[in-house]
């Protein structure tokens, strides 16, 4: 280590921060990509042994050549994604904030969309790091002298947002503003707090799935001894919250991007009648299906599943989503319903199985095996429920206990599945693509398993509004007629 931290420090006295890379301007109203700042590839010291348990083991870290924005993304920037039709508007209470001030109010899906739409992504927890400390192991961005309100904006400092760019004298060995205050940043990678035990050493990606995200920095609500580049935090998937913030990385320079003024956003590349994709990736791999009780006899036996990598919906498809593909001629009208269930984002119900067939055909996907839908539900560690195994109550799902009809869709973050999937139970029942057999798991194949070739009826799994909290379980298995449309039968699409 010792041989490492006086090869670097020699390397950072002849070393010069990095020009930003204009990209189509600053973040301001006009122009919604950054400057971007070149981080060289190299190795760099990532962790703190002396801050929180999660920050350690201190180990070296080889990240690859990329490029990360100057400033965190401000609140004109996002806007401009707004007012395309690809992101969803920030919380109430920050929906009125400067536009030179960073956006924040967002949940990492939110982060996430908005970096693809600018043609970047999230940078990595790693990319992350490296970018505030460069590579002489320094505890802050601008080095290893305390804090103080000239070199980041945290709760001494006024108490409120900043301006980006306003302090200077913080900025990183690279030139990037405001790595520490002013706005928590979401990371692309899943948050574990030991993960760093076992990371790779050469561009770790993060776990493979889990429950929160990461966010890296430490907002003007904290203290000074919290705003360490080592510092970690962790944030619910679709959860916005009044400090959340971002900024976008990319694996290339400005120059060979195109900006969003130069090209359509996702939504317009496609037919806009039809709904912007929104889809969780679910790694390939081994699950536990079914259960050996407690539960209904189809459930078991308890088994073990390998399946191959897929996507599916985050949320339920939504009345709005499905009545484009019925004014479009091609889906059948679900059936008609209390207008307490017909609002545009609550889940669309009242649907067959034919129907949702033909919808996700028509947005270019198809409906879920039953194994892939209780893998997103579930994940690997054989849970009872998407959250876990605490037991059910309305602030994780919608059950017959709660409200009495749908909710909008995803309006229960704290019940996310542990890859990021809403809804999984409660809301609506949700058709899956196979024939249902009772006794099916006595003989399913182990890899890929499709369901029965035939049947009289279509699998529908989780458990609607209307069913007790004991009952919303992610091995819970009904059965519905293929064409029949019932009052609260659902479903999600994947691919």
């Amino acid at each position: 280590m010792k041989t490492f931290l006086m090869t670097t420090i020699t390397a950072a006295l002849c070393w010069t921060p990095a020009m930003g890379f204009a990209s189509g301007g600053t973040d301001s109203a006009s122009a919604a990509v950054p400057e971007m700042a070149h981080v060289p590839g190299g190795d760099f010291l990532m962790g703190d042994d002396e801050g929180g348990e999660d920050q350690s083991p201190a180990r070296l870290v080889y990240v690859s050549s990329f490029y990360m924005d100057i400033h965190e993304t401000t609140v004109a920037g996002y806007q401009n994604c707004v007012a395309a039709g690809v992101c969803r508007k920030p919380m109430r209470a920050t929906r009125k904030s400067a536009p030179d001030l960073p956006v924040t109010g967002i949940s990492q899906a939110d982060a996430s969309t908005y970096c693809r739409w600018a043609g970047k992504r999230l940078p990595t927890e790693a990319e992350w790091e490296k970018a505030a400390r460069g590579p002489d192991g320094r505890k802050y961005p601008w080095g290893n002298e305390d804090p103080d309100c000239t070199r980041a904006n945290f709760d001494a400092c006024g108490g409120k947002l900043k301006p980006v760019g306003s302090h200077p004298a913080g900025v990183s060995p690279y030139g990037i503003h405001d790595m520490a205050g002013n706005a928590r940043e979401f990371a692309a990678d899943w948050y574990a707090d030991d993960y760093y035990r076992n990371a790779p050493g050469s561009d770790p990606q993060g776990p493979e799935s889990g429950r929160f995200h990461v966010l890296r920095g430490a907002g003007y609500r904290f203290g000074a001894n919290m705003q360490k580049a080592s510092m970690r935090w962790r944030g619910v998937l679709n959860l916005q919250y009044t400090d959340f913030g971002m900024r976008c990385a990319s694996s290339f320079p400005p120059a060979v991007r195109m900006e969003p003024a130069m090209r359509p956003a996702p939504v317009q590349s496609r037919d806009t009648s039809k709904p912007p994709d929104d889809m969780v990736r679910i790694p390939a791999g081994e699950f536990t299906m079914g259960s050996n009780g407690p539960g209904n006899d189809d459930e078991s036996p308890a088994h073990k599943v390998r399946l191959d990598a897929f996507e599916i919906d985050r949320t339920e498809v939504t009345n709005e989503h499905y009545h484009r593909c019925a004014a479009a001629g091609i889906c059948r009208p679900p059936l008609k319903q209390d207008d307490n269930l017909n609002g545009p984002e609550q889940p669309v119900v009242g649907v067959s199985y034919s129907d949702a067939q033909t919808y996700c055909a028509w947005v270019g996907k198809r409906l879920p095996t039953e194994a892939e839908w209780e893998k997103a539900a579930r994940g690997v560690d054989e849970r009872r429920y998407p959250w876990g195994d605490l037991p059910p109550d309305c602030r994780l799902v919608n059950a017959e206990s709660c409200d009495g009809v749908t909710k909008p869709a995803g309006s229960h973050p704290a019940g996310a599945s542990p890859y990021g999937v809403l809804d999984l139970v409660g809301n609506a029942r949700e058709f899956v693509n196979d024939w249902y057999g009772r006794d099916y798991y006595q003989s399913s194949p182990a890899v890929n398993p499709p369901g029965p070739e035939k049947g009289a009826y279509n699998v529908l799994r989780g458990s609607s509004w209307r069913f007790p909290l004991h009952l919303q379980t992610t091995t819970i298995r009904w059965q519905g007629v293929t064409n029949l449309q019932y009052q609260d039968f659902g479903f999600r699409c994947a691919r």
